[in-house]
């Protein structure tokens, strides 16, 4: 049902955008403005709509609505201009530019995205902070808790760990060893002892594997990645 019955209804529009959008783009506008727009769509979404408002914002809104008769053509056709204008921008409004900073950076090599988050650290530092929470290296591995590092080490290749841990520290190498068996811990030793030389992009390489089995796991939901805490 419409508050206003015409063949070709004013502001039929909306109907392509989210309600939340069209909230947040109505919200900037003054009352006499949503007054025009709730007078043509649905009953059912203008209702919503004023449900959202301020007292004072629907008495004003009601006002307006309660007091229109006819409502020239030009004015309604730019009002209509104006409002799909401003969804239309509203649906390219980055939320999250850190999100989606850190999301594109979990996407490239390991190396890379240290590359930048190093060169950011020069540059704005907290920025660089932020960013960093969210992208995960093969280094953060120990910020799972022990049974989501079990659940990775039980995917990877024994090899591709071999090499992966190659270049790492004592205390990062036990981390992982405390979650794996005694003969797995002695096999891989083993690797690591008689693989014989790799060079560093080979080991990152590795580690990129390895990583693709994490967000593997938290893709399907069966594990969490965290670097503010271990478990």
């Amino acid at each position: 049902m419409y508050l206003y019955k015409e063949q070709n209804i004013p502001f039929n529009f909306v109907n392509k955008y989210p309600f939340d959008k069209l909230l947040n783009v109505l919200k900037k506008e003054p009352p006499e403005t949503i007054a025009i727009i709730l007078s043509f769509i649905n009953s059912n979404t203008a209702a919503a709509i004023l449900d959202a408002f301020s007292i004072d914002e629907q008495s004003e809104v009601i006002k307006y609505i309660a007091g229109i008769d006819k409502i020239p053509s030009e004015i309604v056709k730019k009002t209509e201009k104006e409002i799909e204008e401003k969804l239309t921008e509203s649906l390219y409004t980055v939320s999250n530019g850190v999100e989606l900073a850190s999301s594109l950076l979990n996407k490239v090599s390991s190396r890379t995205a240290g590359l930048i988050i190093d060169k950011l650290k020069s540059e704005i530092p907290e920025l660089a902070g932020k960013i960093d929470l969210n992208v995960f290296s093969f280094k953060d591995i120990v910020h799972l808790n022990d049974r989501h590092i079990q659940k990775v080490l039980r995917e990877a290749d024994i090899l591709d760990l071999a090499k992966a841990l190659r270049f790492s520290n004592i205390e990062f190498q036990d981390k992982l060893f405390k979650n794996m068996s005694r003969r797995a811990v002695s096999m891989l030793k083993e690797d690591m002892e008689f693989m014989g030389e790799i060079n560093l992009a080979d080991a990152e390489h590795a580690q990129e594997k390895i990583i693709r089995i994490i967000r593997k796991l938290e893709d399907t939901g069966e594990i969490t990645v965290s670097k503010e805490f271990t478990v």
